[in-house]
This record gives structure tokens, C-alpha cells and sequence, in this order.
């Protein structure tokens, strides 16, 4: 088998690779668990049926941010394994980075955290930074970075939700003489659909 080239930052974003895998796996088992029902109610005072989105299961968000931050960290860590070996790999060099910045003017003035490392590098660096996107705020690099910083003064909120703006109604077919066409427990009322935001 041959060897890793960069086997630190190759082994972090390996580990990085098992936290995201272990995620998935742990959304998709509670999903299947399924965690919340529909219920159907009928209001008499306003001759509808009303289905609301009850909870049956509490969303694991410790357990997710805890694993997401794990995952995270690995990931741009991995990252600044790479600057400081194509630095030179100096134990004592603990100013270099990789630098993931959102406005030109930033990388600028984060230019001396790659010295050591060849100007064709560098270069390479800077056409991987989000600035360079049409949306930088929504580039990969970014989002990890993002990730990362607020992982570190507070716990990421995993959520989940159900599209709270939806309306499902079916308006009662009436006679000529305007008497409704048939009882609501028949479906002959309408119904409308008001599904609750989860969090």
C-alpha cells in the first residue's frame, strides 16, 4: 500500500468522513422512528377539519451538535495540517494556517500566516477562497468555517421543521337551494391543513 501524501490532514478528514457517516445514520434511524404524527380534529365551530403535525419523539440536538462539531473540527483542521506541511512541517511553527476568508482584502492581510510555503501554492490557496464565488456566503469552504468558529463558543441547533405556510382546503359543494351537499364527516366540509413548525 502506498503512503499518504499529507497523512495528518489525510487522517483528520478521514475521521471527519466516520462523524459525518455516523450523522447520517442517526438522522435516517430517527426519521424512520417517525418521530411526529398527523392529527386530524374536527372544529365544529368553524365546520373544518384541522391536521396538526403532534411530536411523538424529542429531536437528539445535543447528541447532533455534538457529532457535527466533531465532524467540523476534523474537517478544518484538516486544512491547516496541509498549510503547515507545505510550510515545511516546523513543529515550531505555530503561526500558519490555512486562511478561508470572505472578502479579498481579508486574505491580504492573512498573507504572512502561509510563509514558507511557494508563491504557486499560495496562489492556488487564494483561487480556492469564497470571495472569489458568485455567492461567497454559501461556498463550502465558508460554511465549514462558519461552522467551526460557532462550534467553538456555543453548541450548533440541529433542527428539523414541516412547511407551517401550507393550506390544503376543500370548499363544500352546495344544492341549488345553498344547503350544504353532505355532512363533514362525510368530507362534505371543508378541510384545512395547518401544519406546526418543529423545532
Amino acid at each position: 500500500m502506498a503512503p499518504l501524501i499529507f497523512p495528518e490532514s489525510r487522517h483528520k478528514l478521514i475521521r471527519a468522513q466516520e462523524h459525518l457517516e455516523a450523522l447520517d445514520k442517526e438522522i435516517a434511524d430517527f426519521l424512520k422512528s417517525k418521530p411526529h404524527e398527523i392529527v386530524r380534529e374536527f372544529d365544529s365551530k368553524e365546520m373544518r377539519y384541522n391536521f396538526r403535525v403532534k411530536h411523538r419523539s424529542q429531536l437528539p440536538g445535543i447528541r447532533w451538535a455534538l457529532v457535527i462539531g466533531d465532524c467540523v473540527h476534523n474537517a478544518r483542521t484538516a486544512l491547516d495540517y496541509l498549510a503547515w506541511a507545505l510550510a515545511g512541517r516546523n513543529i515550531s511553527n505555530k503561526g500558519v494556517f490555512f486562511p478561508i476568508c470572505l472578502k479579498p482584502n481579508d486574505f491580504n492581510s492573512v498573507r504572512w500566516r502561509l510563509d514558507g510555503i511557494h508563491p504557486d501554492v499560495i496562489t492556488e490557496i487564494r483561487s480556492l477562497q469564497p470571495h472569489n464565488r458568485a455567492k461567497p456566503e454559501l461556498d463550502f469552504l465558508w460554511v465549514l468555517q462558519e461552522l467551526d468558529a460557532r462550534d467553538k463558543h456555543k453548541l450548533v441547533t440541529p433542527i428539523y421543521w414541516v412547511n407551517d405556510a401550507a393550506v390544503i382546503e376543500s370548499h363544500t359543494p352546495v344544492s341549488v337551494s345553498g344547503v350544504p351537499a353532505a355532512h363533514p364527516a362525510q368530507g362534505g366540509f371543508p378541510l384545512r391543513a395547518e401544519p406546526t413548525t418543529m423545532r
